[in-house]
């Protein structure tokens, strides 16, 4: 070998140990819990402290992080520079009750720099960090005992009575975090999360439970907070409180001390009314039109049909006739209350926000059986889960409970029953939304509509519109690509057949009678105007509505309103045009899958308590018992239109504006 190539030989064998000298160490595997060399909080005695696990997890990244640019400095032939080996020292080891656990590694210490050189700070970790494989990423270890109600929450019969239902639901469920179908994230300030993850698990009946949200525990339980927050606007208000001592009653069918469910009260008499322990309140329809989607949900908004409502330009024009409660909520609770078994009307998903406080929800996953009861029989599902008896409601399925405390939020499926309950003073925000999966939606609405409010605690006043603009702009949505064959079926029969689904119950007010009569009978004008004029000889796809058809339809509302003047409701028209865009273009969705569209034969658009024992239509008796449940169309049905005998008040007049008019074939 020439001596000028051994020389270079020994003088780049030099370099590399000198740069092998400027590679860091590798961090060691330690505990973040307690500081330890091993693996990170496996078997760890020492109490949690979450302080100290974010500053060894920082030390942890920083280390990682500087081994591996001195692996590329290395890599590269260059030395590394001095104030990127500038080390974070490593946090103490913590000790475990009189026994001190130490660390087989010494700390790693800041390099001596002259005094000619400043003194730069310690690097500060990546905006982002990637974490390691073997730590969790940020979620806490939930640990749920159960609380049962305490000695301050049994003073009343009513109390007491509910206690043991919440001791009842303890005994039959687990907690949520050994369900299958429960998925765990963390919020991270300032990072969306996962949100197609969240949108598929969701849509697979898998409960998403959120920690690390917004918490106002440190605010007190008063006007000044709801204030503070936007829950009320205005003070002066009143809102619908539900009276746990009189709920209770009911609920065993005894009389009502004090006789009303329902008190009407302004939110400052409220928190003076609960100054008694003896009472408990729940207000449960507060609108919120402040809380919104948070921050880290934002990204998700653009899968639910309002998202795609907004970016297809109709917002504006369909906003004003959906109802502003099935939008953002909020709950005020005093301490023992109970929320009986239900799910949230429509078939509607729900986020619900822990803000302060604390509340229990238990949820089902029905077993098979149930599942097909549901559409077989409701009722039968309905009156064993109503029981509050242990075996008929363990037999419907597996019982989870989840704990949510102030800072933690959850996402239930849709069509999910469950039930909550408070054992301390609790603020709670929420929201529904709709997402594409319109056969589940169907099959929701069908239980409502044959039980009526033995399922759920509300009815949907603004289901129709909702999905009516999703249809309508159908050539412009981005979700339309996602809709399965069963999906789009199930789509055109809610908007084709729409009394098919609607609220159906006996109504014993005047305004709520006309409220629901009134509803039912606008859709069934929308959907025979549709009809009428889809059939007429001038009528080509792409026209608006024709005058002929119209004009009936201004004789049918007066006829059935007993109304002097011929004016139809003010979204009518609306309605016909949208219909007449929406379902042509199902059509032609279904028959580029190879499907065609079925005739569907109207239902009736109203019938009272009397005629649906008659025809097996099912529904609930004012005194709670239910009639048969066979869901047949009348005998005649279809474009048969008529108006019912009204229920008549005490003295015998009747309610409402319409007189008792017999079947019309219109």
């Amino acid at each position: 070998m020439p001596a000028n190539a051994a020389v270079g030989n020994v003088i780049e064998q030099i370099e590399q140990m000198q740069l092998g000298q400027d590679r860091l160490p590798s961090p060691p595997l330690v505990c973040f819990n307690c500081g330890t060399d091993g693996p990170e909080d496996v078997g760890c005695i020492v109490a949690p402290n979450r302080q100290y696990h974010v500053c060894m997890t920082t030390w942890y990244l920083w280390q990682r992080d500087a081994y591996k640019r001195s692996l590329v400095y290395e890599k590269k032939g260059i030395p590394m520079p001095m104030t990127e080996k500038l080390g974070r020292p490593r946090p103490k080891p913590r000790h475990a009750d009189n026994l001190l656990t130490t660390s087989s590694s010494k700390p790693v210490l800041p390099p001596t720099i002259p005094r000619s050189k400043p003194v730069l700070p310690p690097m500060l970790p990546p905006s982002k960090p990637v974490l390691p494989p073997m730590l969790p990423p940020g979620k806490p270890v939930l640990n749920w005992p159960k609380q049962y109600p305490g000695p301050e929450l049994r003073r009343t019969e009513g109390q007491k009575y509910i206690a043991g239902i919440v001791n009842m639901l303890f005994a039959i469920s687990n907690p949520a975090y050994e369900d299958s179908n429960f998925l765990q994230l963390h919020i991270v300030p300032g990072e969306p999360l996962l949100d197609k993850v969240i949108h598929d698990k969701i849509r697979q009946q898998c409960v998403v439970y959120l920690t690390g949200g917004e918490d106002w525990n440190g605010c007190p339980f008063a006007m000044k907070t709801l204030m503070d927050e936007g829950i009320v606007l205005d003070p002066n208000e009143v809102y619908d409180f539900v009276d746990m001592d009189a709920l209770s009653a009911r609920m065993q069918n005894l009389p009502t001390v004090p006789p009303k469910v329902h008190r009407m009260l302004k939110r400052p008499e409220f928190f003076e009314v609960i100054k008694d322990p003896n009472v408990s309140l729940n207000c449960l329809e507060c609108p919120y039109t402040t809380g919104g989607w948070h921050p880290h949900m934002r990204s998700f908004v653009h899968h639910t049909l309002e998202a795609d409502t907004i970016s297809t330009g109709d917002y504006g024009k369909s906003r004003k006739r959906t109802d502003a409660r099935e939008g953002n909520w909020a709950l005020i609770t005093s301490p023992g209350c109970l929320t009986k078994a239900h799910h949230d009307a429509g078939g509607r998903y729900t986020f619900v926000a822990q803000n302060m406080g604390i509340k229990i929800w238990w949820y089902l996953c029905p077993n098979n059986e149930t599942q097909q009861r549901l559409h077989d029989d409701p009722h039968s599902v309905i009156t064993n889960l109503k029981s509050y008896k242990e075996a008929r409601m363990k037999a419907l399925g597996s019982w989870f409970y989840a704990n949510m405390i102030g800072g933690t939020q959850m996402i239930l499926p849709s069509w999910i029953k469950h039930m909550v309950w408070t054992p301390t003073s609790s603020l709670t925000a929420g929201k529904l939304f709709d997402l594409t999966d319109f056969d589940r939606m169907e099959h929701c609405l069908i239980e409502e509509h044959r039980t009526g409010l033995r399922s759920t605690n509300a009815e949907r006043m603004g289901w129709y519109s909702n999905i009516l603009n999703f249809a309508a702009n159908l050539p412009q949505s981005k979700l339309a690509s996602m809709l399965t064959t069963k999906e789009i079926k199930a789509l055109i029969n809610l908007l084709t057949n729409p009394n098919r689904y609607t609220p159906q119950r006996e109504l014993l007010t005047p305004d709520k009678f006309l409220t629901v009569y009134l509803l039912r009978l606008g859709l069934h004008l929308g959907v025979m105007e549709y009809k009428k004029t889809i059939a007429h000889k001038d009528w080509k796809i792409g026209n608006s509505t024709l005058p002929g058809p119209q004009n009936e339809s201004r004789v049918f509302w007066k006829k059935c309103t007993n109304s002097k003047h011929s004016v139809l409701p003010m979204n009518h028209n609306a309605r016909v045009q949208k219909l007449l865009r929406a379902v042509p273009a199902l059509q032609e969705v279904l028959k580029k899958k190879g499907q065609k569209m079925e005739v569907i034969k109207l239902h009736p658009w109203i019938i009272t308590l009397q005629e649906r024992e008659e025809t097996g239509e099912g529904g609930e008796k004012e005194d709670g018992t239910t009639v048969g449940d066979k869901d047949t169309m009348m005998e005649g049905s279809g474009d048969n239109d008529y108006t019912p005998t009204l229920p008549k008040a005490k003295g015998g007049k009747k309610q409402g504006m319409a007189k008792t008019l017999k079947r019309t074939q219109t």
